[in-house]
């Protein structure tokens, strides 16, 4: 039908793929289900997934490097991915290369765990003391100070002075 349609494959990535059943999870953001979907898309294809947060950030064209970067943080302390540095001298920027938890889980349907019986374990938090680059609040840059005047500010100056 189209005959003269041509068609230009160089600088474009296919291998991004959506899972239904991580797509279904209440309790995943849409980019966190996008990073751990291209995570997914590198792994079945047997390729390590070594991303920067600048170039996926770069691909999806809406966010921020650093935005990818805390959702990259939250996901790993999350139990979802597992990261460990990544560098064979031929990149000038320090890589991390990930890889999803039981990626069984979301690859296959419910039916086919159940009959092969693929157990899947609940995840595993890694940060105990709460998910750090996750909690906005808790980020220097983020933080608001409250507005004393001078007369607050001499009396709390001086009650930590003199403990």
């Amino acid at each position: 039908m189209f005959k003269n349609k041509k068609i230009e494959s160089e600088g474009l990535d296919n291998f991004l793929r959506l899972f239904p059943k991580l797509m279904k999870n209440k309790e995943l953001t849409l980019l966190q289900k996008v990073i751990i979907s291209d995570v997914i898309s590198r792994q079945i294809q047997g390729q390590p997934y070594f991303k920067t947060s600048a170039v996926l950030a770069k691909e999806l064209g809406v966010y921020k490097k650093k935005t990818i970067q805390m959702n990259f943080q939250h996901l790993e302390s999350s139990g979802y991915l597992n990261t460990q540095p990544y560098n064979d001298g031929n990149h000038a920027n320090d890589l991390r290369e990930a890889e999803v938890v039981q990626i069984e889980k979301w690859i296959f349907p419910d039916d086919f765990l159940e009959k092969s019986k693929i157990s899947i374990l609940p995840l595993v938090k890694k940060n105990k003391d709460g998910d750090y680059a996750w909690d906005r609040k808790r980020r220097r840059s983020k933080l608001v100070l409250p507005r004393l005047n001078s007369r607050n500010f001499s009396k709390m100056f001086c009650a930590t002075v003199l403990r």
